[in-house]
């Protein structure tokens, strides 16, 4: 898992930011594996402050208040990850029918699911039949 002394290694030495993001969201999905929601959050966060335009780190952030209850704050984080990466609105909507779901709003979760599905290309479309098979 990346620490404090490896991102300031990585800034010190002049790598590129995206490095530092990768690091972040490999580092954030493992500490979610060891139910490490709190250093999951920083480093999504830290990951969203090198690529605030790359949707990974709002929807791991709105998976995680998701998780905690935060129904409001994780539907917040994925409105404003659909602003700032409009062509990843299905997976943002596909994000808040989760959320939705979760907090028991069937309904709710039901249409952003149709949302998604209407919104998404032929890859979101194949990622969609893949979650399905899954369930």
């Amino acid at each position: 898992m990346l620490d404090l002394t490896e991102v300031l290694a990585l800034g010190l030495a002049g790598r590129a930011r995206s490095e530092l993001a990768e690091r972040c969201y490999a580092s954030a999905h493992a500490a979610l594996e060891v139910d490490d929601l709190r250093g999951a959050a920083g480093l999504f966060a830290l990951m969203a402050l090198a690529r605030a335009r790359d949707v990974r780190p709002w929807l791991g952030l709105a998976t995680l208040l998701s998780r905690l209850d935060d129904t409001a704050a994780a539907l917040g984080l994925l409105d404003l990850a659909a602003v700032l990466d409009p062509e990843s609105r299905a997976l943002c909507l596909l994000g808040r029918a989760q959320v939705l779901a979760r907090a028991g709003q069937a309904v709710d979760a039901r249409v952003a699911l149709e949302q998604a599905e209407a919104t998404g290309g032929a890859e979101f479309q194949a990622l969609l039949s893949s979650q399905r098979g899954l369930g």
